[in-house]
Parts: structure tokens; C-alpha cells; sequence
């Protein structure tokens, strides 16, 4: 690839508008900010605020980032090359090379990638990853005492029928009932109440300014985005881990959009770096 200015690479561009960009940053951070460290988040938001012309795409040369950066506060060169792989490794960025017309290596070009929900990459050592326990509700949805669960034939029920056996049906009535008809097929009564303490868990880490049911929509949606990323082979962990993840990252973007709306001239500081 050849060097250039910034508009020959707006191709390269995933997002509509800068705010749209800001909020898949937003989403990136609150998933896997305990990835980096401070001095790590410090440098890519140093990098983000060059990716502003064309949103998500940066071709400024690390030098001058870091001459722009250490007018502020100091971050070695290193740090930002720690960063630069966290970020690539994770799924966030992709950096091209570019050469001159007459040979030599150029400048780089850092393009930031869309949230997918969350990466399938752990940065963090520790033992190897089971295989989620999650994955037993979705052997139940096909297998024949599934088919069968009901039919207890006017038996005890409290000795033929298991909480992991009990349908949709019995939910307790404080979870909504579209919550209830998204994740049914893949779970029953106990594995959907599960999930609902899953997201009182993820709103709690937000200043949201209603209640969690009227951000249904978007817990469905990460829901559906997790139950996806499942099927592809992407999680390696917990489900709801994972399904964690992605709500609570969807719903700091939705509580940006409310704290915007208050307050419009306000720049949202995404990386917590103020």
C-alpha cells in the first residue's frame, strides 16, 4: 500500500459519522478497558482524536503522535506500542503498513473495526477455558426428555419435575415477557431467570435514567448478539459472561446518548481518561 493523505483511505472507514465511532469506542471500553492500563487507554484515546476526518481511520505518524500526546501529559513510546497490539489483538484495530513510490517504509495506517459484541481473544493468562456450561440448554432444546418434560402423569411433582425442567411458563412475572420470548428457545424457566439477574447485574453499572425495562430493546439485542457469537464458535467462556459484556457495553452507549441530550455540548470522555 502506498503512503497518502488521510482521504485516500476513507475507504477503510466502518462508520457513518464520528459520533457513530464514538459509541463503538464507548462499547470497546466498557468490555475490555480492564484489558489496557491507564497509560495504555491515555494513548489510544491520544490516537482517536486523529481519526475525526474520517471516522475510525488515522494515518498520523507515531512520532507526531507522540509529540501531540506529551504536550499534555508524558506517554513513552512504548506505551503506545503496547496499546497499538492490545487493541489489534482484541479485535479493535487493524494496521496497515504504507510504503513510498520510490521504496521505503511510510507511515501506518490504524483503521478501527466495528464492536462485534466482544472479542474472542483473552489477553489475560490464567487456566484454559472450559467449555460453558450454557451449552447443556441448548443439547435440552433438541433432546427427548425435553420433548417430554410434562408428562409427569399426575406423579409428586415435587419429586418428578426439576427446576431445570420447568418451561417458560413458570418465570416469575417480574421478567418482561419479550425477555421471556427471546431467550426461550434456548433456555427454560431457571436459565431465564438467570439471565434476567444477568442484566439487573449489567444496569446497575450504568446511570441510566429509567428502568431497565424500557431499555428492552437493547437487552434483546445483546442477547441475540451474544446467542449469535455462540452459534459462530466465538465464546470461549461463559455465555453470560459474555452476554454481560456486550449489554453493558450497549447500554453505556445508551447512557452517553441520554447524558448528551442533557447536556449536548458536553464531550463525552469514552476512555474515562479526564
Amino acid at each position: 500500500m502506498l503512503s497518502g493523505r488521510i482521504e485516500q483511505f476513507e475507504h477503510y472507514s466502518q462508520f457513518q459519522s464520528i459520533e457513530d465511532f464514538n459509541e463503538t469506542m464507548g462499547m470497546y471500553m466498557a468490555c475490555f478497558g480492564d484489558q489496557f492500563t491507564k497509560g495504555e487507554r491515555k494513548a489510544l484515546y491520544q490516537l482517536t482524536r486523529f481519526c475525526a476526518k474520517v471516522p475510525g481511520v488515522s494515518n498520523i505518524r507515531l512520532c507526531k503522535l507522540l509529540a501531540y500526546a506529551n504536550q499534555s501529559e508524558p506517554i513513552s513510546r512504548s506505551t503506545f506500542e503496547r496499546a497499538l497490539r492490545k487493541a489489534a489483538k482484541l479485535g479493535m484495530l487493524t494496521i496497515h503498513h504504507t510504503c513510498r513510490k520510490e521504496g521505503g517504509y511510510s507511515h501506518n495506517v490504524y483503521v478501527f473495526n466495528r464492536f462485534d459484541g466482544a472479542s474472542d481473544v483473552q489477553l489475560t493468562k490464567g487456566a484454559r477455558p472450559e467449555k460453558p456450561d450454557e451449552s447443556k440448554a441448548e443439547e435440552t432444546k433438541s433432546s427427548p426428555e425435553a420433548i417430554n418434560l410434562f408428562k409427569t402423569n399426575n406423579k409428586d411433582i415435587s419429586k418428578d419435575v426439576r427446576l431445570e425442567d420447568l418451561d417458560e411458563s413458570y418465570c416469575p412475572n417480574h421478567i418482561p415477557n419479550n425477555f421471556i420470548k427471546a431467550a426461550k428457545p434456548f433456555y427454560g424457566a431457571d436459565g431465564i431467570y438467570q439471565l434476567w439477574g444477568t442484566v439487573l447485574t449489567a444496569s446497575r453499572r450504568q446511570s441510566l435514567d429509567g428502568p431497565i425495562e424500557h431499555y428492552l430493546p437493547v437487552v434483546i439485542s445483546a442477547f441475540k448478539q451474544t446467542v449469535f457469537q455462540y452459534k459462530k464458535g466465538k465464546i470461549k467462556n461463559s455465555f453470560k459472561a459474555y452476554f454481560h459484556g456486550t449489554l453493558v457495553g450497549m447500554l453505556a452507549v445508551e447512557a452517553r446518548k441520554e447524558n448528551m441530550s442533557n447536556c449536548p455540548y458536553i464531550v463525552y470522555d469514552w476512555l474515562g481518561v479526564g
